[in-house]
Parts: structure tokens; sequence; C-alpha cells
């Protein structure tokens, strides 16, 4: 939901796409989420919030290379 409304907004505030390369502003989005809530993501690692594992079973192992995959493919 805060994902559409983000996009709505930009969409909004922006008036014409052509003036801005969208993957790229979105490559930079997800760029910068990513540097900067890994701190985050180590804190409520930390306070047992939120524990950090990897997985744990094949089935789990076949889930992530399918979903890699799918959006390897587009």
């Amino acid at each position: 939901m805060f994902y559409a409304l983000y996009v709505l907004l930009l969409k909004v505030r922006m008036h014409d796409e052509s003036r801005v390369n969208m993957q790229l502003f979105f490559g930079f989005v997800g760029l910068f989420n990513a540097v900067t809530l890994w701190p985050l993501g180590l804190v409520v690692h930390y306070l047992g919030v939120e524990p950090f594992e990897l997985p744990q079973n094949s089935r789990q192992w076949v889930g992530i290379g399918v979903n890699v995959s799918v959006c390897w493919s587009m």
C-alpha cells in the first residue's frame, strides 16, 4: 500500500515521465534503501525482534532460485 502511494505521488509530482529514466531512478531507490536499511536489519536481529537466518531446506532454496530467475528474465 505504501509503495503504491509512493509511486502515485511520484507520478503526480513529476508530471512528465519522459524527463526521468525510471529504471535508473528505481534502481537508485533500491540501492539507497538497501544501503541505509542494513543497520536497521542488524539492530532488529540482535534485539531478537526479527532474527536473520539462512534458508533451512532445499525447498526454500528452490523458491529463491525461481524468484531470481523470474526477476532476471524481465
